[in-house]
């Protein structure tokens, strides 16, 4: 997946997050996962955000923890790096 790390999927595979439902999905323009017109999609009852730039679902739980992660770094180092 190219909008989660190698650093932060170690990290989530860590926590203690439901690994029982997938944490993404790549590809997803072409297939029966399209979500570009709804901004996401609910997978099997987990709630899915659409990422457009890297065509991606990404699970709305995972997706929150990460942007605040990401907040927390920008906060702390004052450069924002690469959010995508």
């Amino acid at each position: 997946m190219k909008t989660i790390s190698g650093k932060e999927l170690e990290l989530l595979m860590q926590s203690g997050m439901d690994r029982d439902t997938p944490f993404g999905y790549t590809a997803v323009s072409k297939t029966q996962l399209s979500a570009r017109h709804s901004g996401g999609a609910v997978v099997n009852g987990a709630k899915y955000v659409y990422i457009e730039y890297t065509d991606e679902l990404i699970r709305d739980d995972i997706y929150k923890l990460l942007m605040a992660r990401r907040k927390r770094k920008v906060a702390s180092t004052g450069k924002q790096g690469k959010l995508f």
